[in-house]
């Protein structure tokens, strides 16, 4: 008998912290580091501030926790382009506006590029590791048959473009820098000789 409350208790502790992870991700991206405010993300998940400290140390902790989280989840919604090995239609996903307009929902690595600045030096070192783990990952499985600095420029490009589309207040801007930049990157990959 109290090993079953053990176990359960553990599941509840487990499935708690997925959803704090899991919120945290959203409100990271959606927001920022420096806007998400542990109290607020708490109450979305009706939970309490006090029960925060059982899972994760800082809001720090919680930021490397919850971008490593993201980005799993991330390379496994884009896996099947790279089963399929087909990068053309990971960049024009990448490049859509649908990723423009649902960055909670997309690439956790531009809500980074964003905030890295921002952030306390003692996090800069993690949150670098895990954007160049990160890019090294896109490398080896969305552009897999380019040399590595092809498939650097690529992505690069890619995020950069994704970032500006994201900036502008001027809609048709935009998307006009969405489709121009997807379309050059779609010709420039055609023309990449494999490695």
């Amino acid at each position: 008998m109290k090993k079953e409350s053990i176990s359960k208790r553990k599941l509840q502790w487990q499935d708690t912290h997925r959803k704090i992870l899991s919120r945290a991700g959203l409100f990271f991206k959606r927001k920022g580091f420096k806007a998400t405010n542990i109290a607020d993300l708490m109450r979305a998940e009706n939970l309490t501030v006090g029960g925060f400290y059982s899972h994760f140390k800082s809001k720090n902790e919680l930021l490397l926790s919850a971008v490593s989280n993201e980005l799993s989840i991330y390379e496994e919604k884009i896996e099947h382009f790279h089963e399929e090995n087909n990068s053309a239609n990971y960049i024009k996903e990448y490049l859509s506006k649908t990723h423009r307009d649902h960055p909670e929902n997309g690439c956790p690595i531009s809500f980074l590029v964003c905030e890295i600045a921002n952030l306390p030096e003692a996090m800069k070192k993690n949150i670098s590791n895990l954007l160049k783990e990160a890019l090294e990952k896109r490398h080896t499985q969305a552009f897999k048959s380019l040399s590595e600095e092809k498939a650097l420029t690529l992505y690069c490009s890619m995020l950069g473009a994704l970032l500006l589309a994201r900036a502008t207040k001027e809609l048709s801007f935009s998307d006009q820098i969405l489709e121009i930049v997807k379309q050059e990157l779609l010709q420039i990959h055609s023309c990449y000789p494999l490695k």
